[in-house]
């Protein structure tokens, strides 16, 4: 899949509100990561399926019923994307994998997306995306629909994190809901699991979800604040559990000898959520 378009500013304005950041112009191009909200998919709404997710597309849902989740991902930045030049992102899928976890049988899909400018590689990113089989029937489901019926006592299974660790706070942001639904938005996110309550529920959340590519810009915001260089650099990122509700974030460098390009993410209750790292590039 291919999509060509000029970068204009109006979607980095707008992302920086919602950070709470001060552009300041764009002129070295836009910061890590900040690409999120540009070339994006905007499915008609007979596209979209019950959850709010494409029934087809980059990537093809697995058939029947499935939960969605985003696990994790590497992002290269080779150079700065600068707006007002035609760009061009090329998506595919790289690789699947089955496999079988604590809540049953898993389908693993890499997507790779590489953003062009001049016919040269800016950014190329793989996101590694997660389908679980619901086993129950989401709310404003139809009769009809393939899934049992629901089971308003479900709830997923919390994925085991490894051993928290201190962190030295850069940044906070506050997750509520207002701030959930703009992301949603700005990123062309229709999944209902991040405004919708009811329905997160009903997929055995605890609440609302927080995006998990919101989590890794905050992430790489801390990474641009305190100077790291992330243009000619890996930066891997991993979503250790789902975060849910209302609550503010802490973003900042774990504590010990991990090196300037490590970053992490608490949750309120100073539980370890996500992880990043910068890597050079050889």
């Amino acid at each position: 899949m291919t999509r060509h378009a000029v970068l204009d500013e109006g979607p980095a304005v707008a992302l920086g509100a919602l950070l709470g950041v001060e552009p300041g112009g764009f002129g070295d191009g836009l910061p890590p990561m900040w690409h999120a909200v540009y070339l994006l998919d905007w499915w008609r709404r007979d596209e979209l399926g019950v959850d709010g997710h494409p029934l087809h597309g980059m990537p093809e849902p697995p058939p029947g019923a499935h939960s969605r989740m985003f696990a994790g991902g590497r992002t290269r930045h080779l150079r700065p994307l600068a707006l007002g030049i035609e760009t061009t992102k090329m998506s595919q899928v790289v690789r699947t994998a089955q496999k079988v976890g604590r809540s049953g049988p898993l389908t693993f899909v890499t997507v790779r997306h590489d953003f062009e400018q001049n016919g040269e590689r800016a950014v190329s990113e793989e996101h590694d995306i997660v389908y679980r089989p619901l086993t129950s029937k989401p709310v404003d489901s139809k009769p009809g629909d393939s899934a049992p019926a629901a089971s308003p006592q479900l709830r997923r299974p919390a994925p085991s994190a490894p051993p928290d660790e201190p962190v030295t706070p850069e940044l906070t942001f506050a997750a509520d809901p207002v701030a959930l639904f703009l992301f949603s938005m700005y990123t062309s996110n229709s999944h209902r699991i991040h405004y919708d309550e009811a329905f997160a529920l009903s997929e055995g959340h605890a609440g609302l979800v927080i995006h998990g590519p919101l989590q890794i810009l905050l992430m790489a915001e801390a990474l641009r604040a305190r100077g790291t260089n992330v243009f000619g650099a890996e930066f891997s990122y991993r979503l250790l559990k789902p975060v849910t509700n209302s609550q503010t974030l802490t973003i900042g460098e774990p504590a010990g000898e991990h090196g300037s390009g490590c970053v992490r993410v608490v949750d309120a209750l100073g539980t370890l959520v996500a992880r990043g790292d910068v890597t050079p590039l050889n």
